[in-house]
């Protein structure tokens, strides 16, 4: 079967992402935050077969190698959801649709992110968690 990736993001700007986290976070680090699940997100979907990858996009926010980018447009996360697939139809392709914010995706040997405590990036980043050693990488099988 044929599968194309949307992944429906808003640009990492401060004060207009992560909104809930301040306070106690200020604008800035919230879109930090957004910016680390963001390109979380997208290391993780780089890896998943797809026939095309997508970011739905609200704001301004550079493409990555590979992928295609589409506005998003309507009133509402409804519509804008509406036409995030019909923008992006492709014939006898299935579209699976995530958000930019998505830590329970992994890889199959789990991410190069995880730390010793099996935090998600986001938290990792959050908790200023040290990098990983190849002993706390999961090989894969």
């Amino acid at each position: 079967m044929n599968v194309q990736l949307l992944l429906f993001a808003k640009a990492p700007e401060p004060r207009q992402v992560k909104t809930r986290l301040c306070p106690p976070a200020t604008g800035r680090q919230a879109a930090t935050i957004a910016a680390a699940a963001l390109a979380d997100t997208i290391e993780i979907l780089d890896t998943t077969p797809a026939v095309r990858r997508t970011i739905v996009l609200s704001g301004q926010y550079p493409a990555p190698a590979g992928w295609h980018t589409v506005t998003q447009r309507g009133t509402g996360l409804a519509e804008r959801l509406v036409h995030a697939y019909a923008d992006t139809a492709l014939p006898d392709t299935a579209t699976l649709l995530l958000g930019m914010d998505t830590p329970q995706l992994t890889t199959a040997a789990g991410g190069p992110w995880d730390c010793p405590t099996r935090h998600t990036p986001q938290r990792c980043m959050a908790y200023r968690c040290p990098p990983p050693t190849p002993a706390d990488t999961p090989s894969p099988r």
